[in-house]
């Protein structure tokens, strides 16, 4: 019974770690999330912003 009692303990705290691993690799995961649509957003609004050049525009139509 011992036995039983410390192998349980011993899975409970491998899987405490491994929960409190996965929850700080998912806030990093969003927070890098939020920092690339950031970065994607104003590079979209820089580009509006930028006139392009007549000759690319012409080409297109």
């Amino acid at each position: 019974l011992m036995e039983a009692q410390a192998y349980s303990r011993t899975a409970y705290d491998t899987f405490q770690v491994l929960r409190e691993k996965f929850e700080a690799e998912q806030i990093l995961n969003n927070k890098l999330k939020l920092e690339y649509t950031a970065m994607v957003e104003s590079y979209e609004v820089r580009l509006k912003e930028t006139p392009l050049p007549p000759s690319s525009s012409t080409s297109s139509s």
